[in-house]
């Protein structure tokens, strides 16, 4: 007999998971979480909003600094349970099955959209992204035997958990990026289905096959939307190709249990191909991220966003996908046509937001230089507003001339600045800016999409897309930074910073701007502006600390300098590779650190800057009081969210160690507590990271 802790290795191991015992009865809390993670990375914890398949489960994302999902965990009890995110090597090779008859759309006919550049798509066409209606699909997963011994330990109540997380993952994508949203059929029915024998490994051809038919055998075709069996297969997944919009298919997928494969087989039931280049069956890929790529849809890392491609791929099925209009499923809108599984919808009156640029639809640069999207726009809901940048160039083997893909997917940032660039994955080369002598064109979708500030508020994102053509012209000369930097500087310290463009450019771009970062590129300040563009500058440094940033669990220079021409889609870097090469003992790199040459204050906390006085404020509405006569007190003072009133009893507000503050399981936005350890106020909001946390507010700022 196996030793229990040897089991439980192999299950880490082998399926990403293993749990902890709490050791008391206490809520959960930030460590607890953390220790089930072990993750090296410092993670921030989101509560999920979606219903878990039992009341007594909650579920946490945890998240990076670098806003990537790198684990689920649910509580139940005492008991904290872990799913990864970041999956096995074998978790890299899934197959799709395509149907032999596709059905016919009689509306808006997309048919052969795939053999041709999105360059030329239509308006009517963007519209997809444009679906108002979020629909909701009960899902069920199937556990095979082998699965629900060696993952679960026979124990319904880990595979409850497991269904848990797998719902809240789904939904962090689904939810966000394409307008679905699933409910996990939570029915002991589903847990160790007899029709596969326990063998250890299962042939997911043969699975297929009858899927479909024996979930419908478990639970009945009228109780589920969308079916899929999580078994130990022969490779990591396999799913038919749009088979969520037919009834006798809509279980024809099956993976392995990791939440990023389960996500994976989902898009392909949806209609999304595989979008990674660098693979041996890429072929049946649409070929629109380099090498194993970042999306969901690929065989790379983070998965956990879907490229714009992919969700247009699923947007063109759904948004004509008839729905019911109540939960009791009789009342159907749309055509039935070709769609025969269809699922619950619900209208939401969510305005798309509006890119306001004037983006030329084609942009000529120089080859080997970084360009980026400044996107500005606006939103009449308030809703915050997320943007990215994809190419967008589906099977570009297809094209005339061919193309192929250059340029990395990214999630949707707050950042309105989408930069492409030399990319550096684990410190090291990973993706040049294109350097042929023959140039290179690629198609963009650039977009803005919308979220809700309460993640509990029913919402679609809804997105503008505008179409862009990047050429890169191999007789222009690359714009680029000359200048050599020294490795550190003092604060106020001016150095001679150099650059060149090509002559035929000048002209057209004669004022540059330049800006500093401290943090590695993730967000710049501006230096000088307005500078004329003769190659030369003498740049005043900020008398303020830069120091380094964590790459790699190494600490790297965080200074960058950047160069842009102004009115252009161009700019320039100093050096921001991290590393010598990709090695353990690599040589460190980076770009910069900076000293204050005088003593300055260099406050860590977050600021706000006085109240605006220069309108006439609303009455204060809500008091707390201790006076019998309170009749004055609104009118009194105005411009508040609470007064509270008191001759002889101060207001003490809640007082808190960091450690205690961080036991605090599910904080919510606006939340203020007096930190003991730190002695400050503290506040827990967005200060612009795009990532919920505490940080130590004072009233003046330093500029």
């Amino acid at each position: 007999m196996m030793n229990k802790s040897v089991i439980l290795l192999f299950n880490f191991l082998f399926l990403g998971l293993y749990s902890i015992k709490a050791q008391t009865n206490d809520s959960v809390t930030i460590k607890l979480l953390n220790s089930c993670a072990q993750s090296k990375e410092t993670l921030i914890w989101k509560k999920s909003s979606t219903t878990p398949s039992r009341k007594e489960i909650s579920t946490y994302l945890g998240y990076n600094t670098n806003n990537q999902l790198i684990v689920v965990a649910s509580v139940q009890g005492t008991n904290v349970e872990c799913s990864s995110i970041e999956d096995a090597e074998e978790e890299h090779s899934c197959h799709i099955i395509k149907q032999n008859n596709t059905p016919s759309r009689k509306k808006r006919s997309l048919d052969n959209l795939e053999n041709r550049t999105l360059q030329n798509i239509s308006s009517d066409e963007t519209l997809l992204f444009k679906d108002n209606v979020l629909r909701t699909y009960r899902l069920a997963l199937a556990v095979t035997p082998t699965i629900f011994k060696r993952l679960f330990d026979s124990n319904n109540d880990k595979v409850y958990a497991f269904w848990s997380r797998a719902e809240a993952y789904l939904n962090e994508l689904y939810l966000r990026d394409v307008g679905v949203k699933f409910e996990v059929i939570a029915d002991d029915r589903l847990i160790n289905i007899s029709q596969y024998p326990s063998d250890n490994v299962y042939n997911a051809s043969t699975i297929i096959s009858s899927s479909t038919s024996v979930i419908n055998q478990l639970i009945g075709s009228k109780n589920y939307d969308l079916g899929l069996v999580v078994a130990n297969i022969n490779y990591n997944g396999l799913a038919m190709q749009s088979a969520a919009y037919i009834n006798s298919l809509k279980a024809n997928a099956t993976a392995r249990p990791f939440l990023a494969t389960i996500a994976h087989e989902i898009g392909h039931l949806f209609g999304a191909d595989h979008t990674f280049t660098e693979s041996i069956n890429s072929s049946g890929s649409a070929q629109t991220e380099p090498l194993r790529g970042t999306s969901i849809m690929s065989y790379g890392t983070p998965r956990d966003f879907f490229s714009l491609p992919s969700i247009y791929q699923i947007k063109k099925g759904l948004a004509k996908a008839p729905y019911y209009t109540n939960k009791e499923r009789t009342i159907v809108v749309g055509e039935y046509s070709s769609v025969s599984n269809i699922p619950y919808g619900e209208v939401l009156n969510n305005t798309s937001p509006v890119i306001l640029n004037n983006f030329e639809p084609t942009y000529t640069i120089p080859i080997n230089t970084c360009f980026e999207f400044d996107i500005t726009a606006s939103d009449d809901d308030g809703d915050r507003l997320f943007y990215l940048a994809h190419q967008s160039d589906m099977y570009p083997y297809r094209l005339t001339p061919e193309r192929r893909a250059l340029f990395m997917s990214k999630k949707m940032n707050p950042n309105p600045v989408v930069e492409f660039k030399n990319e550096y994955v684990d410190g090291f080369y990973l993706l040049g800016l294109p350097s042929s002598s023959s140039g290179a064109i690629a198609d963009f979708w650039v977009a803005v999409a919308d979220q809700k500030l309460d993640a509990n508020t029913p919402h679609i994102t809804m997105y503008d897309v505008k179409n862009i053509t990047v050429m890169a012209n191999p007789s222009y000369k690359p714009f680029r930074i000359t200048s050599t930097l020294q490795p550190s500087y003092n604060g106020g310290e001016t150095i001679p910073l150099t650059w060149e463009m090509d002559e035929s450019m000048k002209a057209q771009y004669d004022k540059v701007s330049i800006s500093i970062s401290d943090d590695f590129g993730k967000t710049y300040t501006l230096l000088a502006d307005d500078v004329p563009n003769t190659g030369q500058y003498q740049l005043t440094l900020p008398n303020k600390a830069i120091t380094t940033a964590s790459v790699r669990d190494r600490e790297v220079p965080a200074g960058i300098i950047k160069i842009k021409p102004k009115n252009s889609i161009i700019f320039a870097l100093t050096n921001y590779q991290p590393f010598s090469s990709n090695e353990s003992d690599a040589t460190v790199l980076g770009g910069f650190t900076l000293t204050p040459t005088a003593a300055i204050s260099t406050p860590k906390s977050k600021c706000y800057k006085p109240a605006n006085t220069s309108k006439e404020a609303l009455p204060t509405k809500v008091v707390i009081s201790t006076l019998s006569n309170n009749d004055q007190i609104t009118n009194s003072s105005k411009g508040g969210f609470i007064k509270l009133v008191s001759n002889n009893k101060p207001f003490v507000i809640t007082r808190l160690t960091t450690d205690e503050r961080d036991q605090i399981a599910d904080p919510k936005e606006g939340m203020l507590i007096w930190n003991i350890t730190k002695q400050c106020l503290e506040l827990y909001k967005d200060f612009g990271s795009g990532t919920m946390q505490w940080d130590c507010i004072t009233e003046g700022c330093n500029e």
